[in-house]
């Protein structure tokens, strides 16, 4: 049997990201994004946020860092990748990074027009095709 490696996170942008290029030209983006959810602290619920550093490479982090802004709610589709090395102290180091595989961006904040007589535009989806939607009777696979 096949095992399965996937993290699904929707949560929002902790902020504006930024791609930068390794010394080998690989692009890489790096960004937090936040999730929200209920936990139950001395019999009564709280709201709390969990933060997860998120890391993208090449083309999704060209689409993350032209698009997606401090704010903005986004659905990753990770998978989990171990790392291990040696530091200059010849200690071996572990990290376990979340890799975006794919990204939808959901929902972004309200943009302002920069210059005289700006207007708060009404919030926009971003790099979503309209025209892709599946119709009604086609077959819409779910990722779980």
């Amino acid at each position: 049997m096949n095992g399965m490696n996937r993290v699904i996170l929707i949560g929002h942008v902790g902020q504006d990201p930024e791609v930068r290029s390794t010394a080998s030209g690989k692009r890489v983006l790096r960004v937090s994004i936040a999730t929200n959810n209920a936990r139950k602290v001395d019999g009564n619920w709280v709201e709390a946020t969990d933060w997860h550093r998120v890391v993208a490479f090449d083309r999704t982090a060209d689409f993350l860092g032209r698009f997606a802004r401090k704010g903005d709610l986004l659905a990753v589709d990770c998978v989990l990748r171990p790392r291990k090395w040696e530091d200059a102290a010849g200690k071996t180091q572990h990290e376990v990074n979340i890799v975006v595989d794919r990204v939808a961006a959901l929902h972004s904040r309200t943009r302002r027009e920069v210059g005289e007589g700006a207007s708060e535009a009404p919030p926009q989806p971003l790099g979503l095709d309209v025209d892709a939607a599946p119709e009604a009777s086609d077959q819409v696979e779910l990722p779980f």
